[in-house]
């Protein structure tokens, strides 16, 4: 994994741990979406969206799986991955999902935000 700076920070890594190798072939076209693993998305019902994007993070693992979070303007992605996702977490996933859902909300812009002003006190910058 390559390691990225952002105005002299270097930003933490994700650890994907045993996903890493499955996903960057899925990425590539080169396989299946990897097993266990799901990935949720919300679109922003916010009339006017935060133009502000986060680069991805990850949740404190949870047991049995990882989270990880990031959003582009009107976006949000979380995915999870690991054998113990819970079931109803599995539902919500728009790759395997029965339903295949897209989420319509204002909390990932919440999040968003969060994250962004995270990203720029990091880095040492004010907050807008």
């Amino acid at each position: 994994m390559r390691s990225w700076t952002m105005d002299a920070v270097e930003l933490e890594r994700l650890d994907l741990g045993e996903y890493a190798e499955p996903m960057r072939l899925y990425l590539l076209g080169d396989a299946e979406f990897p097993a266990d693993t799901i990935v949720t998305v919300v679109v922003s019902s916010l009339r006017d969206v935060n133009l502000m994007a986060s680069l991805p993070e990850q949740s404190d693992p949870f047991q049995g799986y990882r989270s990880y979070f990031f959003a582009i303007p009107g976006l949000a992605f979380m995915v999870d991955a690991g054998p113990d996702i819970p079931q109803t977490m599995q539902q919500e996933c728009l790759y395997r999902g029965p339903q295949r859902p897209i989420f319509y909300s204002a909390i990932a812009d919440f999040r968003n935000a969060v994250a962004y002003a995270e990203q720029r006190r990091l880095r040492g910058q004010s907050v807008p």
